[in-house]
């Protein structure tokens, strides 16, 4: 099993981080005003021209024929830009449409003619995409048409407009978030866990953004850590701050090899592959919430400001770990496939 990407893989790496700098930077949020939001503007069509939203999608489906890995890599690079959330939404929604049938819809957003949000059960009342009821929250819905929801039983993708959206205030003050009770008439495709298990790629997906991140804020820490001086010396030269950055710089290692492994490993039908997206996800999630924490600290007052973009970073890590139930249900899948392993032999991925 090969851990590192290819030299086509990592082509096309440069050329979506190069899009992201140039067209999406985390700076661009410095301009927006309390009341501004980062909806879907020219840079939707620019990206779905780019492929982006068909990266991993069978060519006879409308996309690219990639795979799972090539699309991790992809979010990798969202992630350490603090992208836009209707970048993994429409590559979902795609998806979903595209498993489900609707080639017209499909059609839309590959093509970006529409937006997608994401949606995510409530922890007040859980959500079911077997039942098509329950609380919901909806993150980017703002100027979206729908939104995808994805769960451990399947994936929906809903009509935003046949929902009944309550606003509330998002702990990213660009994103929007809206409340609403899942209706049964507000979905227009739907795949099942035994069709495509997109509750698996969703967490993988996510698990890279928050990689992204982490990288992210561990450069942005070691940089400022050379030019800010504190009695004569450069901060990066004190104890307490070079050992800060050796930490951030192995909770960075430890999430990406993980998630490496384990997008390889449910690729290939490993046995133990659900265990692994579990991991992944985790460490993940932890690594960076603790890095952009760390960022926070390491450029002291400044970091704590609007003024800067390590706010950012930090607020987005706490968003999409959200977005796949939180770091707590994938400890208790950690916990039932080690489990399962222990006292009934190879786990089943997905079951």
């Amino acid at each position: 099993m090969d851990l590192l990407p290819s030299p086509t893989q990592i082509d096309t790496i440069d050329a979506i981080a190069s899009y992201l700098r140039e067209k999406l930077p985390v700076a661009r949020y410095q301009a927006f005003s309390y009341d501004t939001l980062d909806t879907p503007g020219g840079a939707l069509k620019e990206v779905a021209a780019l492929g982006w939203f068909g990266f991993a999608l069978d060519e006879a489906l409308g996309g690219s024929g990639g795979a799972l890995t090539d699309e991790m890599l992809m979010m990798r690079e969202v992630g350490r830009h603090v992208a836009p959330l209707w970048i993994p939404g429409g590559v979902l929604g795609a998806r979903i449409a595209a498993l489900a049938g609707k080639q017209e819809l499909a059609a839309a957003l590959l093509e970006g003619r529409a937006s997608v949000a994401i949606a995510t059960a409530s922890g007040e009342r859980p959500a079911s995409t077997t039942t098509r009821s329950g609380r919901i929250h909806v993150i980017g819905a703002e100027r979206a048409q729908y939104a995808v929801l994805v769960d451990v039983e399947g994936a929906l993708l809903l009509d935003l407009s046949r929902l009944r959206l309550q606003p509330a205030p998002c702990i990213e003050r660009q994103l929007s978030l809206h409340h609403a009770e899942l209706a049964d008439g507000s979905v227009v495709a739907a795949v099942p866990v035994a069709k495509d298990n997109l509750f698996v790629r969703q967490t993988i997906l996510m698990a890279a953004m928050q990689a992204g991140n982490c990288e992210a804020t561990r450069d942005m820490a070691v940089e400022y850590a050379k030019v800010r001086e504190q009695f004569g010396r450069p901060i990066g030269s004190f104890q307490a701050i070079s050992h800060m950055c050796v930490d951030m710089a192995l909770r960075c290692e430890q999430a990406w090899t993980q998630l490496s492994y384990a997008c390889l490993a449910f690729e290939e039908g490993a046995p133990d592959a659900a265990f692994q997206v579990a991991a992944a996800a985790v460490l993940a999630n932890r690594s960076a919430i603790d890095n952009a924490r760390a960022n926070l600290q390491v450029h002291g007052g400044i970091g704590m400001t609007q003024a800067h973009d390590v706010n950012y970073f930090l607020k987005r890590s706490h968003v999409v770990e959200t977005l796949t139930g939180g770091s707590f249900m994938h400890l208790d899948a950690i916990m039932e496939t080690a489990g399962a392993t222990q006292n009934a032999g190879p786990m089943v991925v997905g079951a």
